[in-house]
């Protein structure tokens, strides 16, 4: 499933149905790899909206039929996309940080 923030297409997680399996006796790195594989399928994402911009802008100097407007509008793109990136990543961090931390 997929949920577009902003034109980005970034995908939402999948929604798991009420009686899923989760929990303490299901299978420890089921949960994980959704996760890992929620992330690298945005930061794939994130970069190919990072060489997208990358080439349009090429094509803007080239003199091709590409505008300015949309070499920009595909700069803008990749930055946001960037840029929510990197909070993920933060709060990632922050997280691991704080459960690292804890007592037990």
């Amino acid at each position: 499933m997929s949920a577009s923030i902003n034109g980005l297409g970034i995908p939402l997680p999948p929604t798991a149905p009420a009686a899923s399996g989760v929990g303490p006796g299901s299978a420890p790195g089921s949960d994980t790899s959704l996760f890992g594989d929620l992330l690298a399928k945005s930061l794939g994402q994130v970069n190919g909206l990072e060489q997208s911009a990358q080439a349009a802008v090429e094509r803007s100097f080239a003199g091709d039929d590409t505008t300015q407007i949309e070499a920009m509008t595909a700069m803008k793109k990749a930055d946001l996309a960037l840029r929510l990136m990197i909070q993920v990543r933060n709060k990632i961090m922050d997280a691991y940080s704080e459960i690292k931390q804890m007592q037990m």
